[in-house]
């Protein structure tokens, strides 16, 4: 008898502390918080419960001259998905020759395109160059970029801004990126591709000291973008290789020329190639992995 009341004893204990956990784990698990039944009752502990480890961050999608040759291995789904997206990227002249002649190449739109119409279909993808009306300097340009994404934050699902090869002057990585990253934190359900600057083929005739400041905001981007898994189309590392891969450099990233023109717009291959790593870059944040 006596030992049967110590065994009962034993396993009333057992179940309260059973019962005990199970109330703690779930309340825990369900992120809730404990109110006190009364002012008295200060003595309810949480025990730490580990619901999850956490998430690797994903691979940063970096859009160089290495990525153009992918452009083939994009899977068709993930073709359909990134042409669903609705983008809305802001240019000048060298985004205009990315979208007409690049861009219009690769959905058949354009004389002389071998793919078939809207097969890569940017339809829902919209280049809209700088307005006339206001001040080209680069200040300027990126905040005209954030008054145009608040106006049209509803209307688009990834925004994007570039800037031309001579836009120098003023150039502040620092103030580029807290706009960027401002603008991410406002709308986070919206996607921000982010640009290296465009370059030239021959900087001979510029201001010494130009190609360094550009190559310095472009070094700072790249670094920037891989670190914190930006998306980033690096045009100007794809207009300073050649079609086998070869740098073009002088004290500084150069344009490759003759092979990609003799003038700092791109001509129809290097369009081509910037479109390329442009469907790339969509494709992934469409949600390829890029394998």
């Amino acid at each position: 008898m006596h030992l049967r009341k110590i065994c009962a004893a034993s396993l009333s204990v057992l179940l309260v502390g059973v019962v005990w956990f199970t109330f703690i784990a779930t309340s825990a698990g369900q992120g809730m918080a404990h109110t006190p039944a009364s002012t008295s009752d200060t003595h309810f502990a949480f025990l730490p419960v580990v619901l999850s480890a956490p998430t690797s961050p994903p691979s940063a999608i970096i859009a160089d001259h290495t990525v153009v040759d992918r452009f083939d291995q994009i899977p068709m789904p993930m073709v359909q998905a990134a042409s669903a997206l609705r983008v809305l990227q802001l240019h000048a002249s060298t985004g205009n020759a990315v979208s007409s002649q690049g861009l219009n190449y690769l959905d058949g739109t354009r004389d002389g395109s071998p793919y078939p119409d809207y097969l890569y279909d940017r339809r829902n993808w919209v280049f809209e160059w700088w307005p006339d009306t206001m001040d080209k300097t680069f200040r300027a340009k990126v905040d005209h970029f954030g008054q145009a994404v608040a106006a049209r934050i509803a209307n688009y699902d990834v925004f994007g801004m570039k800037l031309c090869y001579q836009d120098w002057f003023g150039l502040d990585f620092a103030y580029y990126r807290d706009r960027m990253l401002s603008l991410e934190q406002a709308y986070p359900n919206k996607k921000f591709i982010w640009w290296t600057q465009p370059i030239r083929n021959d900087w001979s005739s510029q201001q010494p000291g130009t190609c360094e400041l550009l190559q310095n905001f472009n070094n700072n981007v790249r670094a920037y973008a891989l670190a914190h898994n930006k998306p980033l189309v690096d045009i100007a590392d794809i207009e300073s290789h050649d079609p086998a891969g070869n740098p073009c450099f002088t004290t500084c990233e150069t344009k490759c020329a003759p092979v990609y023109g003799t003038n700092p717009h791109p001509n129809s291959e290097l369009a081509i190639r910037v479109a390329k790593a442009y469907w790339w870059t969509l494709a992934r944040v469409a949600g390829w992995d890029g394998n």
